[in-house]
């Protein structure tokens, strides 16, 4: 693509991301334009923190969050598909949201989602 963001726009917006949405709620489906559909029973955001906004992939900036992201004893047996981006563990700014491999989850089970599984993206003028 040869028209949109600059990486250097793209990584300034990264980094600005980085520093204000810094939780992460699931969702059984899509949360829509507010973040706030089909929150899953397990509605704890999970605090996540992100690494550096990455600018070696031509046409995409990307950021990756750095630590494990665990979930403890899930309220339900559901499936998680969506994920929220918020900048506080309750309440607060809803930043965007995006679509996660679906797994079922067994109530009482533990998941981890491993540093790095979570990839904010932005395309860029390549």
């Amino acid at each position: 693509m040869t028209i949109g963001l600059s990486k250097l726009a793209a990584v300034e917006r990264l980094t600005a991301w980085a520093t204000k949405y810094d939780n992460i709620q699931l969702h059984v489906g899509d949360p829509g334009a507010n973040g706030t559909a089909n929150v899953a029973a397990e509605s704890t955001r999970i605090a996540v923190t992100w690494g550096t906004p990455d600018d070696s992939v031509a046409g995409v900036v990307t950021l990756t969050h750095s630590n494990d992201l665990v979930v403890t004893t899930a309220a339900a047996t559901e499936d998680w598909t969506h994920l929220s981006h918020w900048d506080a563990p309750t309440t607060g700014d809803f930043g965007g949201s995006g679509t996660i491999t679906a797994d079922p989850i067994t109530v009482g089970s533990d998941r981890t989602f491993p540093a790095g599984a979570v990839i904010v993206t932005v395309p860029v003028a390549a």
